[in-house]
Formats: structure tokens, sequence, C-alpha cells
């Protein structure tokens, strides 16, 4: 496809989602959907191991693939930045080297060539700025290519993965100390404090009991707005309002000119002609 049609396409998409009248945080998640029904891949809208038109067991080894081919896309990157490395030190890079690399790394067969090739192509040019570019590159497509996997898993069992998201962040803002502060062991890994909370009762809940959260939610809601109401009574003052009022209905006075003031200097006026001499002694 070339760009003009890639274009085309995605115009479409974005009018096709503008028409939805969504929030534009909700455009992933919709173009998910979108790309399961076009493709006619399961879609469940509530947890379920049922729906994805195999057995559970067939799926997972499905996406237990998906996700090797992944790492072993990781692995090109990983070759790519080694020699990176040789690149920012100015070692003199031979073919043997980077065939060693790739092999020493584990890439997969049919990409040692490909990866080899594009390597020597930098280690001819010396261009580490465009060779930096091309690695952020990887990385970011690699990267966007596994929230897509991981998303779409999710739509076919039915979960949504947004919700337990916020509950797996929301554990690991747990893991502070008491004073607030993150506890690291000698390595400088982040440790659970005192008071974590694992996320697994909230994914339960967020999947199964989304009728109880709403309910939880609403009555705290109505305290929230209980205790808004009984503290509006306290914290705010009718009188200091009124003192504004008056305060700018003074400064208003003040601005506006004495009508007696400017009548004298009508007369004053009068007594001019325009350039500025007197009509009369």
């Amino acid at each position: 496809m070339n760009l003009d049609a890639y274009n085309h396409v995605v115009g479409s998409t974005a009018d096709e989602f503008a028409a939805t009248d969504l929030e534009i945080g909700q455009l992933f998640p919709w173009s998910v959907l979108k790309m399961h029904r076009i493709y006619s891949l399961p879609v469940n809208d509530v947890a379920t191991l049922d729906g994805l038109g195999e057995s559970p067991v067939k799926r997972m080894e499905g996406f237990l693939k998906t996700l090797q081919k992944e790492m072993d896309e990781g692995k090109e990157i990983m070759a790519v930045l080694c020699f990176r490395e040789w690149m920012v030190r100015n070692v003199s890079v031979t073919s043997e080297m980077l065939i060693g690399l790739v092999q020493k790394i584990g890439v997969d067969d049919q990409k040692q060539e490909p990866t080899v090739a594009f390597m020597s192509s930098f280690a001819a040019s010396k261009d580490l700025v465009e060779l930096d570019r091309e690695i952020l590159v990887m990385i970011a497509d690699w990267l966007g290519d596994m929230n897509v996997y991981n998303r779409s898993e999710a739509l076919k069992y039915g979960i949504p993965l947004e919700n337990v998201l916020a509950c797996i962040m929301g554990s690991n803002f747990t893991k502070l100390g008491e004073d607030g502060m993150p506890i690291k062991d000698e390595n400088g890994k982040v440790l659970k404090g005192p008071n974590f909370v694992p996320p697994e009762r909230h994914i339960y809940a967020t999947l199964f009991g989304t009728e109880e959260l709403v309910a939880e939610y609403s009555e705290a809601q109505q305290r929230l707005n209980t205790i808004g109401a009984v503290s509006a009574q306290v914290l705010y003052d009718p009188m200091a309002t009124i003192f504004e009022a008056e305060a700018q209905a003074q400064a208003a006075d003040e601005e506006e000119p004495d009508e007696n003031e400017a009548d004298e200097h009508e007369d004053e006026d009068d007594v001019y002609d325009q350039g500025g001499a007197p009509l009369f002694d």
C-alpha cells in the first residue's frame, strides 16, 4: 500500500470514529474492536472462557506463539543495540563480528542475514544519528504491536483491559512506605511496602462485581455530596460576598465623574475658541 492509500484508510477510520462521539482516549480500544469486526475475530463483552471460537487451551497456545515471535523480534533489536555500543566506542566492526553477534544473542535463523545487512550498512556510513532513529522506530513498533496483541486478546476474553490496568496501577501505588517514599533493596529493586494491596481482588470485583462497585461508588458519592453540603454552610461566608459587592460598588462610584464638576469644565470650555484664545476680555 502506498502512502496515499494508507492516508485514505486512516482518514476514513478517523471520520468513522469522530461520528461515534467517543472521547479520544477511547480511540485505541475502538480501533481494536473495529479490527476484530473486519477480520471476524472473537468479541465478548463480558469476561468468559467461552465464545473464543476454539478451546481456551488452543487460544492460549496460539497467543503464546504470538508472544514468542515478539520476543524473537526483541532479540533482533538487542543485536542492533549491541552493535550501536560498538559504534559509540568507535570499534572497527567486521562481518564476522556481526554474524557472531546475531548468533550469540539468538536471532532467528531467517532474520540473521537481514539483521547483519542492516548493521553493515551503518558500519559503513558511520551515521549514528540515523541509526538511533531507526532503532527507536523498531522499539516503538515492537512495543505498539505488543499493546495491540494484548488488547486484542483481552477483547476475545471479554476482559476490560483499561479497567484492569487501573486496578494494577492502583496496587503499584500502595508499594510506598509509611513515609510515602519508595522502598528499595541494595540492587535498586522496588519492594512492597507495609500497606501493599495486591490487585487480584480488585480485578475480581472489576470482572464479576461491577454492580456492587457501582453501588459502592454511588454510596461514596452520596456521602461526599452530603459532606460537601454540610461543609459549605461552615466554609462559605455569605457576608464575604456582601462585603465584596459593597467594595465593588464603592470602586465604581469613585470612578464616575461628578456631574457638577463636569458642568464646570463645560462652562470653562465655552469661553475659549478652538484655538484656546478667549472669546471676550
